[in-house]
């Protein structure tokens, strides 16, 4: 819907920016020279900063985030269970960042950019038709339509249109900042003649509907870290517990919200900032005290010298039919002229596509529901059917996602912007089937990682689903599930 290649370039540039500054510079940060007054020193020239920004953000704002250690430690050991250490410091580092680059590139640089082209019309309105509210739209003060065709005057062109049905753009009102979101949803119109009424309304609710799910998954998992502190560290505790946290968390919220309103919230908010700076002190510790548990765990596991051998990486199963095989041998069957195929490939079969893995891979192309479903309810997946009715879910959505995607591309012939939402849907679809994909090869211990199983389930998936159905066919998956009803 919006620039493409700009809000690529701003992700890109917002990764060096993050590199160059935030990591070292922003934290160390103090604004020494903005928070002096007038008489001791204050700049001249009237360009210092305001000296409440220092206590509003960097280094006392990161107090604030520093408040919430212990609810989300708790909160991530609890969902870390088996994972090693080195995959918890990379997810909770590298994930959150990746995310919040991503989000602020691409939702930050839309409103940016049109903020820019809101002025931009103003200055054209001013100039050229001598009314700087030329453009301005209707019960409006901060936004301004988009002329969808070339504006010319006098025979000279003083504005062309290169993002067509992005209409209105607005600039920012610093008395409404919660309006920003919506300005930007709205104006993805895309008006025709047919009396369209754009995609704004439903990307508002969709948001409304998101947030709510954020807040209420946010809740519950506040709920359950309360309850686990409230328990002495226990973590089976009666439903009841629960509940009365999430609703003594909601009433506490209410009754701020309704005493004083944003005042009381930032009043907690400042609250948290100042009990929240002891615990840097604590977090100091805890690293401390984390590389002293490593060595001693490896110090009672290997009281004399190490083994050698425990220095090379342990030999570990791979699948039966890797993802460049199957239906993809045909490419090097024809690009080996038909003749000069490697013998050993001849041996092993590889040369050509069996049936079997013809059939999987076409019924994975045109029906990767069924395939989805059958790995879900297969014993490498849910081996006691524990969760037999989430999996059914998992399967229809992902099927209501997968003939969504289909459906918007198809509409694109009617309006473009359908294209956005059908790779949204697409994208939907591409992390189901990672998630599927990264549990399965897990639990077969198979290498692999994120980047790979993802590229694999997006615009590989049927190549992806094939691969799985395949294997549950191996040796190894019988040796898997032998094993598991041995235990």
């Amino acid at each position: 819907m919006e620039k493409t290649s700009y809000l690529l370039n701003l992700a890109v540039q917002t990764t060096g920016v993050y590199l160059q500054y935030n990591i070292f510079q922003v934290p160390f940060w103090t604004d020494a020279f903005g928070e002096l007054e007038g008489g001791e020193g204050r700049a001249t020239d009237g360009n210092s900063s305001a000296q409440w920004f220092i206590g509003a953000w960097t280094v006392f704002y990161m107090a604030w985030w520093v408040a919430w250690a212990c609810f989300v430690g708790m909160f991530v050991a609890r969902i870390s269970k088996n994972r090693t250490i080195r995959e918890v410091v990379v997810s909770v580092f590298i994930c959150p960042t990746a995310y919040a680059i991503i989000w602020f590139s691409f939702m930050g640089g839309i409103g940016l950019r049109q903020q820019r082209q809101a002025l931009e019309l103003q200055k054209i309105g001013e100039e050229s038709f001598q009314d700087p509210s030329y453009f301005l739209a209707d019960d409006s003060e901060f936004c301004y339509d988009v002329p969808q065709q070339d504006v010319t005057v006098n025979g000279t062109t003083v504005f062309t249109n290169h993002l067509p049905g992005i209409t209105p753009v607005c600039m920012f009102d610093r008395a409404n900042d919660a309006q920003s979101w919506f300005n930007v949803m709205n104006s993805f119109s895309y008006p025709d003649s047919n009396g369209f009424g754009g995609f704004g309304p439903f990307l508002s609710i969709l948001s409304i509907f998101t947030l709510a799910i954020y807040f209420i998954t946010s809740s519950d998992s506040g709920s359950l870290v309360v309850d686990i502190l409230a328990s002495n560290g226990a973590s089976e505790h009666h439903w009841i517990q629960r509940i009365f946290w999430a609703v003594t968390e909601g009433a506490v919220a209410c009754a701020l919200l309704v005493a004083g309103g944003d005042s009381a919230l930032k009043a907690l908010q400042s609250a948290s900032i100042v009990f929240g700076l002891p615990f840097n002190l604590f977090l100091f510790i805890m690293c401390l005290t984390i590389v002293q548990m490593c060595d001693s765990i490896e110090k009672e596991q290997n009281p004399d010298m190490q083994d050698p051998r425990m220095m090379l990486p342990e030999e570990k199963h791979s699948w039966s039919m890797p993802l460049f095989g199957g239906v993809f041998n045909i490419f090097e069957y024809i690009f080996s002229m038909f003749i000069c195929v490697n013998k050993s490939r001849k041996e092993k079969g590889m040369h050509m596509p069996t049936m079997k893995q013809a059939l999987k891979f076409f019924g994975a192309l045109f029906f990767p529901f069924v395939s989805l479903y059958a790995i879900y309810s297969s014993a490498v997946i849910d081996p006691k059917r524990k969760n037999h009715v989430l999996y059914i879910f998992f399967s229809a959505f992902y099927t209501c996602c997968f003939i969504g995607w289909i459906v918007l591309f198809c509409m694109t012939t009617v309006n473009a912007g359908y294209t956005a939402l059908g790779w949204s849907l697409f994208f939907v679809n591409a992390c189901i089937l990672t998630s599927l994909r990264m549990t399965f090869r897990n639990a077969l211990g198979y290498p692999g990682n994120f980047v790979g199983d993802f590229i694999a389930s997006s615009f590989l998936y049927p190549q992806c689903l094939s691969q799985m159905m395949l294997e549950l066919e191996s040796e190894n998956v019988s040796a898997f599930v032998a094993a598991s009803h041995d235990d």
